[in-house]
């Protein structure tokens, strides 16, 4: 939403309103040193994978340029008690049936590197929900 997008930034960043789940214009591929994206693959919905979303994604990074991808892993149960673990199951069941899978954050790793992508690690940090917040 354009309405997000900040009204002063500096003249090297640029923003774009697009829709994860297709295909970036072409004159955008391999423009960029640093792409980033989070908690945007389960928008891919049923049109597209969140793996080709990801593969879309790849596609504007330079040789030599950097993606980040940051996402939900909704795999484990919280430590925060049942409220939290009838929250995740919640969210699980939206990953699903948005994009018919809750668990596509512990393949991006792998994803990038059948994507040719060198130096890839995967880092998770625990988010404070509710009133640990």
């Amino acid at each position: 939403m354009h309405s997000f997008f900040p009204q002063e930034h500096p003249s090297h960043t640029s923003y774009a309103v697009h829709n994860i789940a297709e295909e970036w214009p072409a004159r955008m591929y391999g423009q960029y040193d640093f792409v980033h994206q989070r908690l945007a693959l389960v928008g891919a919905g049923r049109t597209a994978t969140p793996q080709k979303a990801v593969e879309y994604l790849t596609a504007l990074v330079k040789p030599g340029g950097w993606i980040q991808l940051g996402e939900l892993d909704v795999r484990e149960q919280s430590s925060r008690g049942r409220a939290m673990n009838d929250a995740m199951s919640v969210i699980r069941a939206v990953f699903n049936a948005a994009s018919g899978s809750d668990n596509f954050a512990n393949h991006m790793a792998d994803w990038l590197r059948s994507g040719g992508f060198k130096d890839v690690c995967e880092e998770s940090f625990e988010t404070q929900l509710g009133p640990r917040c």
